[in-house]
């Protein structure tokens, strides 16, 4: 830049320029930006403008100084990579150009669409990618990383139906002689054997929704007040700011199914226990 308010005899050519403005002024966001210096006088700085997150733009004498604006993107590498300009103002900056747009749309999800029509719009001469596509390997590691937690989580519903199961054979064999007493009566095996199923269903579907419930409030509230926050040197490595949580209704809705099949079939045993019961030999049990 300028030293003391001189002006500076630069040759012309592109240069990364630290702003420097204190790491203070932009919560560790974009110091750095390229200027086009085209005639051999580079202005001197002027002050930061009061307005957050903005920047100014270094350029040749013949220039307007250019507001840039800094938008936060939320993890350190874009911070520190991207300003957000108008286009008629980077028109007027010389030596900057567009070679390439980016189009944001409502839906995320629609992204490989769109760029599809594009593609087909614009033909072979141009190249169209989508954010899934840019970012295949990541998203890849994220599914492999996704099954891993659901076996995870599997397991551990596997353990925590084994409760449910000896809680209900503890239930058969206490309830043994109630439970002959009513096969005396005339209650079918198979009405002893479903009762004792739906008893053991109905504790692990209690037990699913009060914890899918906890998970939910969990979420939102280390969500809503990021909780799960990186201070800017660690963001700068794991590029986040903060860990976002979301739990979408198709993983709940998996999870409880999961969960509710390994209880069924966790249960069957003892409830077959139940049905196998003979009267005389249950009455007479002590």
């Amino acid at each position: 830049a300028a030293r003391g308010g001189e002006d500076l005899d630069v040759a012309g050519g592109r240069f990364m320029v630290d702003l420097d403005f204190g790491i203070e002024a932009f919560d560790g966001s974009a110091r750095w930006l390229e200027i086009t210096v085209e005639g051999e006088t580079l202005a001197p700085r002027q002050p930061i403008a009061s307005a957050p997150y903005a920047v100014r733009a270094l350029t040749s004498a013949e220039t307007d100084w250019t507001s840039i604006t800094n938008v936060p993107a939320g993890f350190a590498d874009g911070d520190q990579s991207w300003a957000v300009v108008a286009e008629s103002t980077l028109a007027g900056i010389p030596g900057a150009g567009a070679p390439s747009w980016e189009i944001a749309l409502a839906d995320p999800a629609r992204a490989p669409a769109v760029a599809d029509a594009i593609r087909d719009r614009l033909g072979p001469d141009y190249l169209v990618a989508d954010w899934t596509q840019l970012n295949r390997e990541l998203f890849a590691a994220l599914r492999l990383q996704k099954l891993a937690l659901f076996l995870l989580i599997g397991l551990v519903l596997v353990v925590a139906t084994f409760n449910v199961a000896s809680t209900l054979v503890v239930l058969v064999r206490e309830r043994r002689r109630d439970l002959g007493v009513l096969a005396a009566l005339g209650l079918e095996p198979g009405r002893l054997e479903r009762t004792a199923l739906f008893y053991g269903l109905f504790l692990g579907a209690a037990g699913t929704a009060a914890g899918l419930a906890l998970a939910a409030v969990v979420a939102w509230v280390i969500d809503r007040f990021q909780l799960l926050s990186f201070g800017p040197e660690v963001a700068a490595i794991y590029f986040l700011s903060s860990v976002p949580l979301r739990l979408s209704v198709a993983d709940a809705a998996t999870i409880a199914l999961f969960a509710l099949v390994v209880t069924v079939l966790s249960c069957w045993l003892p409830a077959r226990r139940a049905r196998r019961l003979v009267p005389s030999a249950a009455v007479q049990y002590e």
